[in-house]
């Protein structure tokens, strides 16, 4: 697809007519494009970026930010989000507006502004929680839900799965060695939009779990909920690789999908890689 004539925003639509329904009759007041798969929604970001598309606008949610990330990382082209996914974590820490006519003034006139990412084993990308444990078994089978309920559906019903994990996590300065249910990296304080973590300002952190019996896993999910969950929390620096290993193979989510899976990892923030944009004032 030849987007070299579409020099200042292109909006990339992935697959699912209930995202178009929800639109109505709004005018978007920009070229539509529609993936039809995850994967072709990579491919139209590179090909519009690699064009020279000053902005990109996506309709959707956390995943579908994700999706697009490769393209976008250490590029010019900023990215507008029209919140459409179901937990939008990223939207709402931005302070972008819950109304989608407000919502795509934002993302087509708003102002730009850098972010950091996380880069896992140097290949993936993630820009709000990911991490392993629990959450990730709760990702993997939420991803394929539509509704913002996805996640605290699939979470009750695998809480008799939670399985704790022993890890090893080398800062460059210190080692830390611990057994939870959850060990994550984040930028925003909250998890499929209902979860709230235990970290106020500053971003990003790297958190984990001091209760790991697979009995409490229930009563982490309330206390999360209700913003009470207690845990170990390090701020991480400009520039910061950890590297972890654990006792055994498990599977790494990020944004609410699912990356790798193996039993060490190398998590980098990468400070100032990703252009937004936010509400001018």
């Amino acid at each position: 697809m030849d987007f070299s004539g579409m020099a200042v925003v292109e909006v990339i639509f992935l697959t699912g007519i209930h995202k178009l329904n929800r639109l109505g009759r709004l005018s978007l007041e920009a070229p539509l494009w529609v993936a039809q798969s995850a994967d072709e929604l990579t491919t139209l970001a590179l090909e519009a970026v690699a064009g020279g598309a000053k902005r990109l606008v996506v309709l959707g949610g956390d995943g579908s930010i994700n999706r697009i990330l490769p393209a976008l990382v250490y590029q010019e082209t900023a990215l507008g989000i029209i919140p459409l996914g179901r937990a939008n974590d990223l939207a709402w820490s931005l302070g972008l507006p819950h109304c989608l006519e407000e919502a795509i003034k934002v993302a087509l006139k708003g102002k730009v502004v850098s972010r950091g990412v996380f880069r896992l084993n140097r290949h993936h990308f993630f820009v709000t929680v990911g991490g392993l444990g629990f959450p990730a078994l709760v990702a993997q089978w939420a991803q394929y839900g539509r509704s913002l309920w996805s996640y605290p559906f699939w979470a009750l019903r695998l809480v008799g799965r939670a399985r704790p994990l022993t890890f090893t996590l080398n800062s460059g300065n210190t080692i830390y060695e611990a057994k939870t249910l959850a060990l994550l990296f984040g930028s925003v304080n909250r998890l499929g939009h209902l979860f709230r973590l235990p970290v106020q300002r500053p971003f990003p952190f790297c958190l984990w779990l001091k209760d790991h019996s697979p009995g409490k896993a229930f009563k982490i999910l309330i206390l999360s909920f209700l913003g009470r969950l207690k845990g170990q929390v390090f701020f991480l620096g400009s520039d910061s690789r950890l590297r972890i290993s654990l006792d055994s193979p498990r599977t790494f989510f990020g944004d609410g999908e699912i990356l790798a899976r193996g039993r060490n990892f190398t998590v980098e923030w990468i400070s100032h890689a990703l252009n937004l944009v936010v509400p001018a004032n």
